[in-house]
């Protein structure tokens, strides 16, 4: 195998790797997320089309960087598509070959603020453009959910 192909190979995680190595931040998040439940304030980001995507809390910059210090970890080398703009994020570039999606609080206006339904704490793995593992955590609800390659487990 070429140096360049090792190269590349290490740019990607393994999915499976992803899950185990991401899992106890995801945990960490949501319990964080559950802990400032009903006690944050709506900080709405300037520029957002909707008040949905306008919502903030210090909950979801919280989760974000538990999640994001695990990435810089374990995983530094991947793109980053986060829904927050944290100071970890600068720390990520592109790449093309693995990135990983993050959002920390789905549904913070309607169902995390106004505790109208679930919320989740969610981060995926793309590898070339496809999800290859995903990880959920439902803070209020007590669950986590973890994929890699189509297989999909209930953690506790």
């Amino acid at each position: 195998m070429c140096k360049k192909t090792e190269i590349r190979m290490q740019m990607k995680p393994e999915p499976a790797e992803f899950v185990k190595m991401m899992a106890p931040s995801l945990r960490r998040a949501a319990s964080t997320a559950r802990e400032f439940e009903g006690r944050v304030a709506n900080r709405p980001k300037s520029g957002e089309a909707t008040d949905i995507k306008a919502a903030l809390t210090i909950a979801d910059t919280e989760a974000q960087e538990i999640l994001l210090a695990a990435l810089v970890e374990n995983f530094p080398y991947v793109g980053l598509r986060a829904e927050e703009d944290t100071p970890t994020v600068a720390r990520f570039h592109q790449n093309p070959d693995a990135s990983v999606v993050i959002d920390p609080i789905d549904g913070t206006l309607r169902f995390y603020l106004e505790g109208s339904g679930p919320y989740g704490v969610m981060i995926g793995l793309a590898l070339e453009n496809e999800y290859a593992a995903g990880l959920v955590a439902l803070p209020r609800e007590g669950y986590q959910f973890e994929a890699a390659d189509g297989s999909v487990e209930a953690a506790e």
